[in-house]
């Protein structure tokens, strides 16, 4: 918009987002079962979560050939790969052959909404390697839930939730999908509560709702072209 000679005054970031409250608020409530739902998963060592379509779009190969390139560089952990979500690229995970042993997969198919924050805080790492997103919303509901999360350059959320909680990779590149996932998972740590109450704030639907009538109100009063 700015090299389009948009004033800043007309620009509103944050135009999406979702019930920030829900999230964060059931993840405090579920982070103390931390252990028991990872058992209920059937987690093994560090535990890196997938939420979306199982399809081309979402990168499926790519975070198959990433987690194979991990451990064909001498990775050495135990990791379960835990995916919620349906779709034709299924067959294709159920059917892969991981490179080590020590990486396990659990496809729990589609789940509601108001099971994905037992998921995310069982998470070590939410990965999301799509292809193509204006802004995937899949991206900032684990890093409320306190998961950190891997980015796609891709992804239109990149450039908004980068920093802490959130890290940019390439899944289109194998070797710099392998870096990330081997960074990610050393980090060993939790998005501060801060970073979460921030973007809950900022991504709340009343504060998307304020920007959107600030936007409209500014369009009405611009003078016709």
């Amino acid at each position: 918009l700015r090299s389009l000679g948009a004033d800043d005054s007309l620009i509103d970031d944050g135009a999406t987002g979702v019930d920030t409250d829900y999230f964060v608020k059931r993840a405090g409530e579920e982070l103390p079962n931390r252990e028991s739902i990872r058992r209920e998963l059937g987690i093994e060592g560090k535990a890196v979560v997938f939420s979306g379509a199982l399809s081309g779009r979402k990168g499926i190969a790519e975070l198959i050939a990433g987690l194979d390139r991990l451990y064909e560089e001498g990775f050495d952990e135990e990791v379960t790969l835990v995916l919620a979500g349906d779709g034709p690229e299924r067959a294709a995970l159920e059917a892969w052959k991981p490179q080590s042993e020590k990486l396990k997969r659990k496809l729990l198919g589609f789940i509601q909404m108001d099971e994905l924050p037992r998921l995310y805080v069982s998470g070590d790492l939410f990965v999301l390697p799509t292809l193509e997103d204006n802004w995937a919303l899949a991206t900032l509901e684990p890093i409320l839930c306190g998961t950190p999360s891997l980015i796609s350059k891709y992804n239109g959320a990149a450039s908004d939730l980068v920093g802490e909680g959130g890290k940019v990779f390439d899944p289109k590149d194998a070797a710099d999908f392998a870096r990330a996932l081997r960074e990610g998972l050393a980090e060993d740590s939790r998005v501060s509560a801060e970073r979460s109450r921030e973007l809950a704030h900022f991504y709340h639907p009343q504060q998307q709702a304020a920007r959107g009538l600030r936007s409209i109100s500014a369009a009405l009063k611009l003078p016709n072209s």
